[in-house]
């Protein structure tokens, strides 16, 4: 994951006369990405304003509303960096945040204050600002006194405010689909922090909680579904975890490509020094880590493509393998990560063409220590390297079509000094058209090859 924690230092003042004070968002810290200059994750932290500022989304299910957005105004990403920079309080945010909102990415926005805390007094008023955004619709309040008597605040993806509840079409769902979901008070996130936020005593188990995932135990993930659990009604989700082959009265309970990628926790003791915590990933606290190589979802290709075309100077069938990024954009052979090839022929043999563009492959083998062992070859690579478990070599391909022919047996020797003994994996990634792969015990000649072995098929008289 190219997750990264950012810090932004920018001391601006407030006017230009001499005297003047920094802005409040002078500094900033954010957890972000390369090559954006917000958060995206919206998780922001401020100073000298000594504020944070952190959202989740939630959804508008009235198209009629759609007819609000404004083509020409300001993004929510330049809004909240502009309101980060500039604000002192939260119902100053609010202020800032929502001129010239443009009606798109709804949220429902948290500003906490922490110059309204002192250690062993109650907040005072100011410390939690709540702020969501409908379309162009937009409602705050001060929630401190509700802080303060329930002892904590939770946010879940779910409207809160009553009468966005109506507006946006959520309540409606929640009377026609089940609270699970759609329900504020009920959903099933918010009766697990209703539950649980009295086991958060300190920064270890704020942590737990935020990355708490139970949902095949947990009464409170049950469904009307089949197996009756789902990993997204938990805190951390993880869509993943629910079986393709499952049934799911509702879409978003089933299998997919989503939860929760992050946690970042910060304390009034950390502001104090501008520090917080941060975990990247899927949560594994109690269930198993996610690996992309390993589940069904490793076959979406994004920016790129894998097809079976004709192609011209062969005038053959051939699969083209082309991506703006190589390392996600690939074929594997076999498609179940948990099965092995067991093919004991020393020797592989791929048809290839030259895309004249980055390409890789890569090729698992056993051997005599019954150790795996990669050999991974590409043409943007200029030396070769050798580690434990894999080796990466460079590679140099002709114009138009190769033929590849790799020694495993040479290699594995060579390489590791042990024995081959079989192949467990081949992976080809972009960017390249595939005539032909296959084992074989030697290398032979082309009069010796079969003709669906060959690059150009004999042509067939009548």
């Amino acid at each position: 994951m190219l997750k990264v924690i950012k810090r932004y230092s920018m001391p601006l003042k407030r006017t230009p006369m001499a005297g003047s004070t920094l802005i409040p968002g002078a500094d900033t810290i954010f957890s972000s990405y390369p090559g954006t200059l917000h958060s995206v994750d919206d998780f922001y932290m401020t100073r000298p304003g000594n504020m944070t500022i952190i959202e989740t989304t939630i959804s508008n299910n009235n198209d009629d509303l759609t007819h609000n957005i404004i083509p020409i105004s300001v993004p929510e990403w330049m809004r909240v960096v502009i309101a980060n920079r500039l604000s002192d309080s939260g119902q100053d945010w609010v202020n800032n945040f929502f001129l010239f909102n443009d009606g798109t990415y709804n949220n429902e926005w948290m500003i906490v204050d922490f110059k309204q805390f002192t250690p062993g007094q109650s907040p005072r008023k100011g410390f939690l600002t709540v702020a969501e955004q409908l379309v162009t619709n937009f409602l705050s309040q001060d929630m401190t006194d509700t802080l303060v008597n329930k002892t904590y605040w939770a946010s879940y993806n779910n409207v809160y405010f009553p009468e966005f509840r109506k507006l946006s079409g959520e309540e409606a769902l929640a009377q026609q689909k089940g609270p699970e979901l759609y329900s504020w008070k009920n959903s099933s996130r918010a009766k697990i922090f209703e539950r649980d936020h009295v086991t958060v005593v300190n920064l270890t188990t704020m942590i737990h909680m935020m990355r708490y995932n139970d949902f095949k135990n947990d009464p409170l993930s049950k469904c009307n579904c089949t197996p009756p659990y789902s990993s997204e009604l938990t805190i951390a989700a993880r869509c993943d975890l629910n079986p393709s082959n499952g049934t799911y009265p509702d879409s978003p309970l089933g299998h997919r490509i989503h939860g929760a990628t992050d946690a970042k926790i910060t304390n009034y003791a950390m502001m104090q020094n501008f520090n917080l915590v941060a975990i990247a990933g899927p949560t594994s606290d109690t269930q198993p880590p996610f690996v992309w190589s390993e589940s069904d979802f490793d076959t979406k290709v994004r920016n790129g493509h894998i097809k079976r075309i004709t192609d011209n100077e062969i005038q053959s069938l051939v699969l083209e393998i082309v991506g703006t990024n190589v390392s996600t954009t690939y074929v594997t052979c076999p498609a179940d990560p948990k099965k092995t090839l067991g093919i004991k022929l020393p020797f592989l043999v791929m048809i290839i063409k030259n895309l004249k563009k980055y390409f890789t492959f890569e090729v698992q083998v056993l051997d005599d220590r019954n150790v795996r062992r990669r050999f991974r070859a590409s043409n943007y690579q200029s030396t070769t390297r050798v580690k434990p478990f894999i080796c990466t070599m460079p590679m140099r391909l002709d114009d138009g079509w190769n033929q590849i022919q790799f020694n495993l047996s040479d290699f594995t020797r060579r390489a590791y000094g042990t024995n081959y003994i079989e192949t467990l994996r081949v992976q080809i990634h972009a960017n390249c058209r595939i005539r032909r792969v296959y084992f074989s015990d030697r290398l032979y000649s082309e009069d010796e090859l079969p003709p669906e072995f060959k690059l150009y098929l004999p042509v067939q008289k009548k």
